[in-house]
């Protein structure tokens, strides 16, 4: 029969080991695995259509509207600096919030959430942290058979410095201020782009001409 006693402790037990537990949802890019708190995560959904915003920094992928809620987008791929790869067309969006900023982060896929001790969570080495890298909370180590699975753990917190959140709050708040200006910038950035290639194409017709005269 369990006394009081013995329930005491093993609610201190549960208690004890949920603090040196962390659940953290899993998701994939450009073949590496991360993971982020799951206290961080509001929700995630399939990349609906986004609405570029015309010279936005370049790992501002634009902003979605999400249950009436303009949302900026962030392109992971861009923001760690990868720039020989490309964002999946069938990935996913992975919601968090920022402080009071709700930000949405461009991956390849999301895996599972899963459970790690923190004893399987080592800090970052000398070789992995560096400037530009703060956003980086440590390496995970999950067992898959035989080998590891290697999770990089990143801090939600720290993967926008206080510019750029200060300039996505900017953008949240005009588009939310103003829904009909989502079309009118899709719209601004359409015409730049034609406007860049028929400058490319004239540009390159000129080439043409000159090799012609010489």
């Amino acid at each position: 029969m369990t006394g009081p006693a013995q329930a005491t402790d093993e609610r201190e037990r549960i208690a004890d080991k949920s603090e040196n537990e962390r659940q953290l949802v899993l998701f994939q890019l450009s073949g590496e695995s991360y993971g982020v708190d799951i206290y961080s995560v509001q929700r995630l959904i399939q990349v609906p259509e986004i609405t570029r915003v015309p010279r936005a920094p370049t790992f501002v992928e634009g902003v979605i509207d999400v249950r009436g809620d303009i949302i900026p987008v962030i392109n992971l791929l861009k923001r760690f600096g990868i720039s020989d790869a490309e964002a999946r067309d069938d990935g996913r969006i992975v919601i968090t919030e920022i402080g009071d900023q709700i930000v949405g982060f461009l991956v390849d896929a999301v895996s599972e959430v899963t459970t790690l001790l923190e004893d399987d969570i080592e800090p970052p080495s000398a070789v992995v942290a560096g400037k530009g890298t703060e956003f980086i909370s440590g390496i995970g180590k999950q067992g898959k058979g035989d080998n590891n699975l290697l999770i990089i753990v990143l801090d939600v917190e720290r993967l926008l410095g206080q510019q750029d959140l200060a300039y996505i709050e900017q953008v949240s708040d005009e588009f939310s201020d103003r829904p009909e200006s989502m079309a009118e910038h899709a719209a601004a950035a359409e015409e730049a782009e034609v406007q860049a290639a028929s400058d490319e194409e004239d540009a390159s017709e000129d080439e043409m001409l000159d090799e012609e005269i010489a």
